[in-house]
């Protein structure tokens, strides 16, 4: 039997110059304009983005030119400033206490 211990927040993120270079997305569908940098797991590339907004659940299906299995390497690049990534608010600690790494936006 199975039951859900958490629910981990995540957040659309870049860096401040990757943001200034290319603008700031202001709603999700703004992402197919957008570089997204996408986690690999297994054999499944996850450009499958999930949003909610005032309980409806939506989907947006990013594109970009990196993927990585690893996620602390996503958050390399996103700090790099090559690309947007999806990553927990966990991951994102030091990011949110300092934003000049990365800066974090919510798109709902």
């Amino acid at each position: 039997m199975a039951r859900k211990i958490l629910t981990a927040k995540r957040m659309v993120c870049a860096s401040p110059a990757h943001f200034k270079k290319h603008g700031v997305p202001t709603r999700p569908s703004d992402l197919l304009q957008h570089d997204c940098i996408r986690l690999v797991r297994g054999r499944r590339v996850m450009d499958t983005w999930l949003f909610r907004d005032q309980g409806r659940r939506f989907e947006v299906i990013v594109s970009g030119t990196l993927s990585m299995t690893s996620g602390e390497v996503v958050h390399d690049w996103v700090r790099a400033g090559k690309g947007i990534g999806l990553k927990t608010a966990w991951d994102l600690q030091p990011e949110l206490a300092n934003k000049a790494d990365a800066t974090c936006v919510n798109l709902i």
